[in-house]
């Protein structure tokens, strides 16, 4: 159990080395700052005329925003569109180490990255704002101002900072929430994407993730309840789950059963995949 451990954290080092330095993810992250940074200029601007800083809490509200959704499941699917991850060094470390040690540590590099992606999004978002930032444990007089007013219309916000938000979270639950929510996201996109490049290859692997974002978009334009209950990647905007119990949007404790239930059948899936091919064969033939 130990060696398997071991072995699996050898090959996730290596995994996120690669991950952290390479040109995928540069890429990710200026794409994701310049659009980030035009988003939030609005806000920048409104703060800095009316002299009033804003809290750190603003990323759940870009995070709802549908657009700024899809971008985010964009950003992520383009980091795992190559999954499994490999290096150069793979081959060697393989020679010692197991097929349950290998899969091990490919989903343990989706969990790390997942983990990754969602502080590093709601960090640059924040960052962004500065100077005009102040660290403070409530909404702030800026959201509140946003939320109630037509100050967001006045300024061209290209994104809602909901009232009905606010009202139902405190700050810190709404942040919690959205960076778990981007996380899981995340994860379950990493392993879909996994699962399908290990079945077929990496070009349906990448159109099967788009195909999934785009049903998104399908959710959010349709009539009723239902389809939010089986699209879990519209779970991303934090309003569309249910904290009170007083609509019949799917509660938190839906929403995160599902994510863990998915995640574990694709984690069986490919673990059944793994078992069946030659990993050699298949990264590197």
């Amino acid at each position: 159990m130990y060696n398997s451990l071991r072995q699996s954290g050898s090959l996730l080092r290596h995994s996120l080395h690669k991950c952290v330095f390479s040109v995928r993810s540069l890429v990710v992250l200026v794409l994701l700052l310049i659009f980030f940074n035009e988003t939030i200029a609005p806000v920048r601007q409104f703060c800095a005329d009316v002299g009033v800083n804003i809290t750190p809490f603003i990323y759940p509200f870009i995070s709802s925003y549908w657009f700024n959704s899809l971008i985010l499941l964009m950003g992520i699917a383009f980091l795992f569109s190559d999954a499994p991850s490999y290096t150069d060094l793979h081959p060697f470390l393989m020679v010692r180490s197991s097929k349950s040690a290998w899969l091990t540590s490919q989903y343990l590099y989706i969990l790390c990255v997942s983990a990754l992606y969602a502080i590093i999004m709601a960090m640059i978002v924040n960052l962004l704002m500065i100077p005009h930032l102040e660290l403070s444990g409530d909404w702030g007089r800026v959201i509140h101002t946003l939320a109630q007013t037509d100050a967001g219309m006045q300024y061209e916000v290209g994104f809602s900072i909901s009232y009905a938000l606010i009202v139902a979270y405190s700050p810190w639950e709404a942040l919690g929430l959205s960076l778990l929510t981007t996380w899981l996201n995340g994860v379950l996109m990493g392993s879909v994407i996994f699962v399908i490049n290990m079945a077929f290859n990496k070009a349906v692997g990448t159109a099967v993730a788009v195909f999934l974002i785009m049903m998104t978009v399908f959710t959010l334009n349709s009539s009723g309840y239902f389809y939010y209950y089986v699209s879990p990647f519209t779970w991303l905007y934090i309003g569309h789950l249910d904290i009170a119990g007083n609509t019949q949007l799917p509660t938190v404790a839906y929403a995160l059963a599902i994510y863990c239930a998915l995640t574990l059948i694709l984690f069986i899936i490919g673990f059944a995949l793994c078992r069946k091919r030659d990993i050699d064969a298949y990264i590197y033939g």
